[in-house]
């Protein structure tokens, strides 16, 4: 294989784009405290439901980041993508404490297993004598979604619903 010299490669830009999806996949949870302020779940476990997200990375990350490779890498991605998806489907439909704290706590390593095996893998594809540039260019597909996704939840259409109001129970 050629030694790839710029990050205008298919592989660099499909990454990067999928990791724009993802950071977006935690901007709609900006109004998180909102949507567990309309749910029967007591408001003194607001900050433990919002903190597990990221207590249940932390405590991932040490365990897949030394079995993570490029071999494996896509395997990890699909994983932890389709508990992502599975996790926000979820949301919909899970209101009271201890099935909110699994969720979290799911959807937390999910995102964490997705994100390390993606950064395992933009590096294949991400020219040594370019990594400047090409941190660069990821840690702006990490912040775009929080500078555009909560305003554009907050100013969406009244047809498009709202994080902040919980489905209909049937």
């Amino acid at each position: 294989m050629t030694a790839l010299r710029s990050l205008c490669n298919f592989g660099f830009i499909t990454l990067n784009v999928f990791v724009l999806f993802a950071f977006s996949n935690l901007a709609v949870f900006f109004n998180f405290y909102g949507f567990l302020g309309q749910l029967p779940i007591p408001s003194q476990w607001s900050g433990i439901l919002i903190g597990v997200f990221s207590a249940s990375a932390l405590a991932v990350r040490p365990l897949i980041s030394a079995r993570l490779s490029v071999e494996g890498a896509v395997r990890a991605i699909a994983a932890g993508l389709g508990l992502t998806i599975v996790s926000l489907l979820l949301y919909a439909h899970v209101d009271t404490l201890v099935p909110m704290l699994l969720l979290r706590v799911l959807h937390g390593a999910a995102y964490v297993v997705m994100m390390s095996a993606t950064v395992t893998l933009l590096m294949v594809f991400m020219p040594p004598e370019k990594n400047g540039q090409g941190f660069g260019v990821i840690t702006i597909m990490t912040l775009l979604p929080y500078a555009v996704v909560p305003y554009a939840l907050e100013h969406a259409p009244a047809s498009v619903p709202q994080a902040a109001t919980p489905a209909p129970r049937c």
